[in-house]
C-alpha cells in the first residue's frame, strides 16, 4: 500500500483486506478504519525463562489456597499433594501445558489438618513445597 501525498510504502499483513486506510499527510501517520484481527504475535514476550513452583498462598489455609507455576516450554505436568508419610493425597494437574505462568487453586475441604506437600513434574524439573491445612 502505497501514500501517494507523502511518497511513503507501507507492507500491511493482515487476514482480510481492510475495509479503508486514510494517510494523514501532515503527520505521515495511518489513521484506521477497518475490522481486522492481528495474524501474529511474538508469544515469547511473556515467557517464563526457567521453571519455578511458587509458594502456595495462603499458607496456613483453611479451605482453599492457589498454587502458581511457570514452564519455560510445553510441558507434560503433574501436580500431586502428599501427606508427611508420602501417601499422595490427591493430583491437582496431570496433563500437558502451555509454557506461561500458570495458577491452580486447591480445595481442601475434605483433608484434616496438618503439614502436606505438593510436588510439580514437569519434564526434566521437579520441585516440591510445604503446605499447612489449618481448621
Amino acid at each position: 500500500m502505497t501514500n501517494a501525498v507523502a511518497s511513503q510504502a507501507y507492507n500491511f499483513q493482515l487476514n482480510k483486506e481492510p475495509a479503508e486506510l486514510i494517510f494523514d499527510p501532515d503527520r505521515d501517520i495511518v489513521l484506521k478504519a477497518a475490522n481486522s484481527v492481528l495474524v501474529s504475535v511474538d508469544e515469547n514476550e511473556n515467557i517464563p525463562a526457567e521453571f519455578s513452583l511458587e509458594q502456595n498462598y495462603p499458607n496456613p489455609f483453611n479451605p482453599t489456597t492457589t498454587i502458581k507455576f511457570s514452564l519455560p516450554e510445553n510441558e507434560f505436568v503433574t501436580l500431586k499433594v502428599f501427606d508427611v508419610m508420602g501417601n499422595e493425597i490427591t493430583v491437582l494437574v496431570n496433563e500437558e501445558k502451555t509454557a506461561g505462568s500458570h495458577s491452580i487453586k486447591f480445595n481442601a475441604v475434605d483433608i484434616a489438618s496438618g503439614i502436606y506437600f505438593y510436588q510439580l513434574k514437569a519434564g526434566k524439573h521437579s520441585d516440591t513445597k510445604k503446605l499447612v491445612i489449618l481448621k
